[in-house]
């Protein structure tokens, strides 16, 4: 098992082996010369030998990653954490009927939840919601 202090040779159970990796955090970079486009830096992941999945090319949305910066925005705009935002599924008809949802599809009409919650849950929905109200 890959282990930042090194490989670990552990006798565990598979549900345990992906808890393991469940919570530990992965990263990739990609550093390229803006004048020529060179590749100057690539690492697709913590260890390819014991997980090999390239997170640099790998089809990821990009949602969760710009959610912090929506956050601070409205946490520098005098939104506070405890700030309610709407989690109810809606269709944008002026963004092509646009219909977002949660991760886990679970909206209920006329709820609401708090600021801190939705970022620390990554809830599409009601970061939605703080985008327009922004």
């Amino acid at each position: 098992m890959f282990e930042w202090n090194g490989m670990q040779t552990k006798k565990m159970h598979k549900l345990d082996s992906l808890w393991h990796y469940y919570k530990m955090l992965h990263a990739a970079v990609l550093i390229i010369n803006p004048k020529n486009g060179y590749v100057l830096t690539y690492i697709g992941g913590n260890d390819y030998k014991t997980l090999p999945f390239d997170m640099v090319l790998s089809h990821r949305q990009i949602a969760s990653a710009f959610k912090p910066i929506l956050y601070a925005t409205a946490l520098e705009n005098g939104f506070t954490p405890c700030t309610y935002l709407e989690n109810e599924e809606k269709i944008y008809s002026e963004f092509e009927g646009w219909e977002p949802k949660n991760f886990d599809h679970i909206s209920t009409p006329d709820s609401n939840v708090a600021l801190w919650y939705a970022l620390s849950h990554s809830m599409n929905l009601p970061t939605v919601d703080l985008y327009f109200k922004l």
